[in-house]
């Protein structure tokens, strides 16, 4: 009997001790079910937020690309390229060539051998210098200005060429079936719209998201020097 009521009390004693364990594991379960929907919770507001600037950066080294090959092309041939046609759509004759003596239209995407559009599909808007369509020198002057904002501080002046991505809102911005995206309603935006020769480049806003790179004047006669075209 002792044997007995021994292992009959110690039965009872285990279940208490059981019942513990359970509602121990069922609270680490709770706090990891609320761990895992925290970190769920905040794995959707950042993927909601790192999206676009994640295309922006991608965006920004196609850019930089843009520019390296613009260089590239006056190293060999001492002058930038013309912008393409931006009306020409892709798979017609000329599409993506350089047409002299236009000074603003389309990034050339064909003669300097780069893709046609940036993330959004649309063409990259391209202006360049007069006097840097023809063989140059180091006396040679741009007549391209970049502001901080319009009628804010001036970021770079006499500039060769600049390239734009009219980003994720895409106003003024060519397709490639050869139609343009309507007017932005922000002012900065429609400074980068090819018209004239003052372009804007600053932080995105909820109106502004062109994307701006420039060629700098005294780069690139340096390279075109180092390149041997130019005395």
């Amino acid at each position: 009997m002792t044997g007995i009521m021994g292992r009959e009390n110690t039965a009872g004693k285990s279940c208490p001790a059981g019942r513990r364990a359970e509602r121990g594991a069922a609270v680490l379960v709770l706090i990891a079910m609320i761990g895992v929907g925290a970190s769920a919770f905040l794995l959707n507001a950042v993927t909601r937020i790192r999206p676009d600037r994640q295309v922006e950066t991608a965006v920004a080294t196609d850019l930089n690309r843009a520019r390296e090959a613009l260089v590239g092309f006056a190293i060999v041939n001492g002058k930038l390229p013309c912008p393409a046609r931006p009306e020409t759509e892709t798979e017609a004759a000329g599409a993506g060539v350089e047409d002299c003596p236009r000074l603003f239209g389309a990034l050339p995407w064909a003669t300097l051998g780069l893709p046609e559009s940036d993330f959004w599909g649309r063409r990259y808007s391209y202006r360049v210098s007069a006097g840097f369509t023809t063989l140059f020198d180091a006396t040679t002057l741009g007549d391209i200005t970049v502001l901080s904002t319009l009628g804010g501080s001036t970021l770079a002046d006499r500039v060769p060429a600049v390239i734009v991505s009219h980003g994720k809102n895409g106003f003024h911005a060519w397709l490639p079936s050869g139609s343009q995206m309507p007017a932005s309603l922000d002012g900065d935006e429609n400074a980068n719209n090819l018209a004239d020769t003052t372009f804007v480049s600053k932080v995105r806003t909820d109106t502004f998201d062109d994307l701006v790179v420039w060629v700098d004047p005294l780069k690139l006669v340096e390279m075109v020097k180092a390149g041997g075209k130019l005395e």
